[in-house]
């Protein structure tokens, strides 16, 4: 018992004047950022109807663009010069009728050499998107919330030109 007692004692010391053994993460509150030079995009759609009485349709049309990484938040800065995968998708179901309100969602992935974002939006702005690449567009910039494991919701997505945004430097 006194062995015990004497290891709490120690224990208790130790704690007390080092803390504990790991230490806490601060959580980070700031968002993060990352924004590419666009090289290449291409353009896909799907349609289908389910077999069986209700005879749902649903369809996605997708924008993939193919960028590399000019600048980043410096938690991220190790995949400046780094190409990443941009998907674009906009998905109805015909079921869902006319009071169906589009969102915006999305993620992030920058891990290892994984490095991607994926984005649902709303149908006005995912179909003029195109339109804005031929006419010149050329960097695409998003935020998202600090990283956890490589990857972090989206927060904001912008595709425009160069000298219209202030692009973070490595």
């Amino acid at each position: 018992m006194i062995v015990a007692s004497r290891w709490m004692e120690y224990n208790h010391q130790t704690m007390s004047e080092t803390g504990p053994r790991s230490r806490k993460r601060v959580a980070r509150s700031e968002p993060e950022e990352v924004t590419a030079r666009i090289l290449s995009y291409r353009r896909n759609y799907y349609v289908g109807r389910l077999a069986g009485p209700e005879s749902i349709v649903d369809d996605e049309a997708a924008l993939e663009v193919d960028a590399v990484i000019e600048g980043a938040s410096p938690r991220h800065r190790k995949h400046v010069g780094q190409p990443i995968a941009f998907r674009l998708l906009h998905s109805e179901r015909g079921d869902e009728g006319p009071s169906r309100v589009s969102a915006f969602s999305g993620s992030v992935t920058l891990r290892g050499q994984q490095r991607s974002m994926l984005a649902y939006l709303p149908e006005q702005p995912f179909w003029a998107l195109p339109d804005l690449i031929e006419r010149g567009a050329d960097i695409v910039q998003c935020t998202f919330v600090p990283m956890s494991s490589g990857h972090g919701d989206m927060l904001s997505f912008y595709l425009g030109r160069r000298d219209e945004i202030e692009v973070t430097q490595p």
